[in-house]
C-alpha cells in the first residue's frame, strides 16, 4: 500500500507540474505584443531596389532578420473591403463591406461604417480576452467601438485619397475625450511649411504660397499632398505618444501615403514617360520615392518603442504599377480609377519576436494576418475565418511547443457594445461624405449607380471563388440598376467565356465593344477565346488592337507569345514575352511560356528554371507545377516529379493532366496508392503555352 501510496504521489505531482508548465508557457505567449504597421500600395519593385542602395535602412533591416514575401490582396482591389478582411481574417462577401457604400436592409445606400461590418474585427476580439488595443486610422473604424483601449478612427484626418470625416465629432475616437489629443496633433495643411514639403516636390516658394491659400483643391497636387503629409505626420505622432501613454497589447496604425502618393505622382516618376511633361517631371520626379524614405523613417521611430516581446508586421493590401508598368493617364486627378493602378500582389514584413530571420514567405493572403496575430498573442483561430496561420514565418521551436488552438467562432449573438447609435449616424454625415465620393467619381448623380456597383463588387467575389450561378445573379442584379454596367456585361461574359459557352460569351464582349471600343477587358477576352478555339489570326488581330489602347497590357504580349508559338515563329514569340518580361520582371504566365518554349526545344535545364520563376511570382500556378514536374521526369528525378504534381493538383483539384502524369510516374516506380483518382480517358492538352 505504501509503495502504491508514493507511486501515486509522483503521479500527481508530475500531473501538477505539466499544467504549470502549460500554464507558464501561455503565459509567456500572452506577454507577446504585436505593432501592425498598414502601409497602403507599398510595392515590392520600390522597396528592394531603395534597400539596396541603403536608402530604407529601416526596412532593410526587419527584411534581413525577419520574414517577408508577397502579400496576396482580394479582388476587386478596394481599400475598404481589403483592410477589413485584414482585420478580420475572412473574406468581404462575409464581413458585409464590397465598396466604398453599402446597402442597407431597407435597401437604403449608406456609407461604410464600422456598424455595416457584420463579424468581429480584432479589436472586438481581443477586447473580449481582456487585451488592450490601439488602433489608428484604420479604414472603417467610424464611428469608433467600445474597446478595452483607444480606437482612433478613419474619419479624423484626410483619408481615402480625398474622403474625410465631416460634421460632428461624436464617434471619431474612443474613448470621446481623446479627440482632443487628436486635433493636438494632426495639424491643418495651412499649418504646413515650405521646408516641409521642398524635399519631396521640386517646387518655388512662390508657387507653394499660391497652393497654400485654400484650405483644399481637388484638381491642384500639392494641395493634396499637403493633406496627405499632415495625415501621415499627424498618425505618427499620435501612434508615438498614445502607444507610450496607454502601452496596448496590440498597436495597429495605417498609413495611405504611399498609395496617394503613387497615385498622384507615379507618372512623373523616372524613367521619365514620353508623354509625360518636362516641367511636370523635374517638378515631382522625387515625390514617390521621397516619401518612401518618409515612410522608412517614421517605421524607425516606432520600432524604437518595441521590446524584445513584440512581433512588427508591415503590410500593404496590393501593389503598385510601376515603371513601365504604369498606364498612360492626363493630368487630371480620377480617383473613380485609381484601382487601375494597382496590383494584386502587395507586401508583407514580420520581424521581431518567435520570427524566423531572412526567410522568404512562398505564400501570403491578406486573410491570413488576424488568424497569424491571434496564434501569436496566445489566443485561439476561428475555424470559420478564411485565412490561415503563415506557420513557416514562424520558428518551429515555438510551433512545436505551442500548435495551434481553434475555436468554432468568435462571432455571438451578444455584439461587442458601441456608443449610442441615435447619437452617431448622423444623417448629415452620411450625406456630406456621400456627396464627397460623388465629387470624387466614385459614384454618379444616378440614383441607382451606387447599387449597381454594390452588385458588381458582390458578383466579382462570388466569380473569383467560382461560385457562378451566384456571380450571375449579382451582375444581372448590376445591370437591371444600371442597364450600360459595362463591367458587369464584361463579366458575365467571363462566366460564358469560362463555362465553354462561347457564343454567348462572344455576344457579350461585342456588346461592350460596341458602346466602348476601346474597353481593353473586353477585347482581351475576345482575343482569348479566339486563341482557345486556335483562330490564331484572330486572336493576334485581337491582341495587337489591345495594345494599340494599351502599350504596357501584359496579357497581351504574352498571349501574343503563345500565338506566335503555336505558328511556329518562335523568334517572333520570344520577342514578345521579353516585351512583357521588360514591363513585369514577374510575370507567371510569360515565364510560364518560355518554359514551355524550352521544353519543346528539349532545353530542359533552362525549362525548370524558366517554370521555377513562374511559381516564384504565383504559387499557385498549377500549369508551371505541372510541367515542372514533366521536367523532373524527363531527366531521372521521379521524386521530385511527383511532389510538382501534387502541389499542381493542391492548387487545381480537376487538373486531369497532372492526375494522368502523377498516376504513370506512380506506375513507373511501381509504387501505387491505395487508393489512385479514377481519371475518364479523355483527350490531354499538348504541352505547349496556355493563355492562362
Amino acid at each position: 500500500m505504501k509503495r502504491f501510496s508514493i507511486s501515486t504521489s509522483v503521479i500527481v505531482v508530475a500531473i501538477i507540474l505539466a499544467v504549470l508548465l502549460i500554464v507558464i508557457a501561455n503565459r509567456d505567449v500572452a506577454r507577446n505584443k504585436i505593432l501592425i504597421i498598414g502601409v497602403d500600395g507599398a510595392e515590392w519593385n520600390i522597396i528592394n531596389p531603395m534597400v539596396e542602395r541603403g536608402e530604407l535602412p529601416h526596412f532593410g533591416r526587419l527584411i534581413k532578420d525577419g520574414t517577408s514575401g508577397n502579400l496576396t490582396s482580394l479582388e476587386p482591389i478596394l481599400s475598404p473591403l481589403i483592410w477589413t478582411s485584414m482585420a478580420t481574417g475572412k473574406t468581404p462577401e462575409k464581413h458585409g463591406i464590397t465598396w466604398f457604400m453599402v446597402e442597407g436592409k431597407d435597401g437604403r445606400r449608406m456609407p461604410v461604417t464600422s456598424r455595416v461590418r457584420e463579424v468581429k474585427a480584432l479589436w472586438n476580439i481581443l477586447n473580449e480576452y481582456k487585451r488592450k488595443v490601439g488602433f489608428i486610422g484604420w479604414w472603417a473604424t467610424w464611428p469608433a467601438e467600445t474597446v478595452n483601449g483607444f480606437i482612433i478612427s478613419d474619419h479624423v484626418a484626410y483619408h481615402g485619397f480625398g474622403v474625410s470625416g465631416a460634421g460632428t465629432s461624436i464617434g471619431k475616437t474612443y474613448p470621446e475625450e481623446l479627440i482632443s489629443e487628436v486635433e493636438k496633433q494632426i495639424r491643418s495643411p495651412l499649418e504646413v511649411r515650405y521646408d516641409e514639403i521642398q524635399p519631396f516636390i521640386n517646387i518655388s516658394r512662390e508657387t507653394f504660397e499660391a497652393s497654400s491659400k485654400t484650405e483644399f483643391d481637388f484638381s491642384d497636387p500639392v494641395s493634396h499632398f499637403r493633406h496627405i503629409y499632415c495625415t501621415a505626420d499627424g498618425y505618427s505622432k499620435l501612434t508615438s505618444t498614445l502607444g507610450k501613454k496607454s502601452q496596448p497589447d496590440l498597436l495597429a496604425v495605417y498609413y495611405e501615403g504611399v498609395d496617394s502618393a503613387g497615385h498622384l505622382f507615379m507618372k512623373y516618376a523616372p524613367p521619365k514617360l514620353d508623354w509625360v511633361a518636362e516641367d511636370k517631371y523635374e517638378m515631382y520626379k522625387d515625390v514617390v520615392t521621397e516619401f518612401y524614405k518618409y515612410q522608412d523613417r517614421i517605421i524607425g521611430e516606432h520600432l524604437k518603442q518595441v521590446n524584445e516581446n513584440t512581433t512588427v508586421f508591415v503590410v500593404s493590401d496590393h501593389g503598385f504599377r510601376t515603371g513601365a508598368e504604369r498606364l498612360k493617364t492626363d493630368d487630371e486627378i480620377n480617383v473613380a480609377k485609381a484601382h487601375e493602378d494597382h496590383k494584386i500582389n502587395g507586401i508583407i514584413i514580420m520581424y521581431g519576436n518567435h520570427i524566423r530571420k531572412g526567410f522568404k514567405l512562398t505564400e501570403a493572403s491578406v486573410l491570413d494576418v488576424t488568424p497569424t496575430i491571434l496564434y501569436l498573442m496566445g489566443l485561439p483561430v476561428a475555424k470559420d475565418m478564411d485565412g490561415v496561420v503563415l506557420k513557416e514565418a514562424i520558428e518551429s521551436e515555438h510551433l512545436k511547443e505551442h500548435p495551434v488552438r481553434w475555436i468554432n467562432s468568435y462571432e455571438s449573438e451578444n455584439p461587442t457594445p458601441v456608443q449610442e447609435e441615435e447619437e452617431i449616424t448622423a444623417s448629415d454625415v452620411e450625406e456630406k461624405i456621400i456627396e464627397q465620393l460623388k465629387s470624387l467619381g466614385y459614384i454618379s448623380s444616378g440614383g441607382d449607380d451606387a447599387s449597381s456597383q454594390i452588385h458588381l463588387n458582390r458578383g466579382v467575389m462570388y466569380k473569383k471563388k467560382g461560385m457562378y450561378a451566384e456571380a450571375l445573379k449579382e451582375f444581372n442584379r448590376a445591370i437591371e440598376m444600371s442597364p450600360q454596367n459595362l463591367k458587369a456585361h464584361n463579366n458575365i461574359g467571363a462566366i460564358y467565356k469560362e463555362q465553354g459557352n462561347y457564343v454567348k460569351a462572344i455576344e457579350k464582349f461585342n456588346y461592350v465593344l460596341g458602346i466602348d471600343p476601346k474597353r481593353v477587358l473586353a477585347r482581351a477576352n475576345l482575343a482569348e477565346i479566339y486563341l482557345e478555339q486556335n483562330r490564331l489570326d484572330n486572336a493576334i488581330a485581337e491582341y495587337k488592337r489591345v495594345l494599340e489602347i494599351d502599350l504596357q497590357y501584359v496579357d497581351a504580349y504574352a498571349n501574343l507569345g503563345n500565338c506566335y508559338h503555336l505558328q511556329g515563329n518562335d523568334e517572333l514569340a520570344i520577342q514578345m514575352l521579353n516585351k512583357a518580361l521588360k514591363i513585369d520582371s514577374m510575370h507567371a504566365t510569360s515565364h510560364y511560356n518560355f518554359g514551355a518554349i524550352y521544353e519543346q526545344q528539349d532545353r530542359i535545364q533552362e525549362a525548370i528554371e524558366s517554370y521555377k520563376k513562374a511559381i516564384q511570382s504565383d504559387a499557385t500556378h498549377a500549369k508551371s507545377h505541372n510541367n515542372l514536374g514533366n521536367c523532373y521526369n524527363k531527366i531521372g528525378q521521379p521524386d521530385q516529379a511527383i511532389a510538382s504534381y501534387k502541389r499542381a493538383l493542391e492548387n487545381d483539384p480537376d487538373y486531369v493532366e497532372a492526375h494522368y502524369n502523377l498516376g504513370v510516374v506512380y506506375m513507373s516506380k511501381e509504387m501505387l496508392p491505395a487508393r489512385l483518382p479514377i481519371v475518364a480517358k479523355v483527350n490531354l492538352p499538348s504541352l505547349s503555352m496556355s493563355a492562362a
